[in-house]
């Protein structure tokens, strides 16, 4: 629990490791002691795991970019970990920004058409609707974020909601964004 000032105003905490603020926390009179973050997140697995031996109470959720089309987090382990703490991640970037709708590189491209495949095979309206599936039905619960405020956007990530990806599915979305197969 963190310190709550004797005037009831609430107190601040630093956690500091090294010379750098790790996290910022703050309670007020009458909260429950639980810590809110101000700004955290984006820590690879060994980050994760060196500010969690610093911290008195367990970490819930790393905020990661996660994509079809960014793979980098599934393949470092930092996907791994929340899986094994069992720590939903919130996912920024799930559509990389639009890059997956308008780059030509060999994998965007190759990814685009799987997309398309599988958005026809599951009835979506479109493949950012896929994409939002892709993410949803992976077993580490991950939660992504709508970075639009455009209503036709939001109302696509909530449609992925209804989408239901076979194991087939995603990984020949996983692998066409890999360019080869699975190990």
């Amino acid at each position: 629990m963190l310190p709550v000032a004797p005037n009831g105003t609430g107190a601040r905490c630093c956690l500091q490791i090294g010379c750098q603020p790790a996290y910022h926390a703050s309670t007020s009179e009458g909260e429950t002691g639980n810590p809110h973050f101000d700004k955290w997140g984006r820590f690879i697995r060994s980050q994760w795991e060196m500010l969690q031996s610093y911290l008195p109470f367990p970490l819930v959720t790393n905020q990661i970019e996660v994509s079809a089309y960014r793979l980098e987090n599934l393949e470092d382990g930092t996907v791994d970990l929340c899986l094994e703490k069992c720590v939903p991640p919130m996912v920024w970037s799930p559509l990389t920004g639009g890059a997956i709708f308008s780059a030509d590189d060999d994998r965007a491209v190759r990814l685009r058409g799987t997309l398309e495949q599988v958005r026809g095979e599951v009835g979506a309206e479109t493949i950012d609707e896929v994409l939002y599936a892709w993410l949803l039905v992976h077993p580490a619960r991950m939660m992504p974020i709508v970075g639009s405020g455009k209503q036709e956007r939001i109302e696509r990530a909530v449609r992925a909601l209804s989408l239901s990806l076979s194991r087939e599915q995603w990984f020949a979305i996983l692998q066409s964004s890999m360019g080869h197969d699975v190990p």
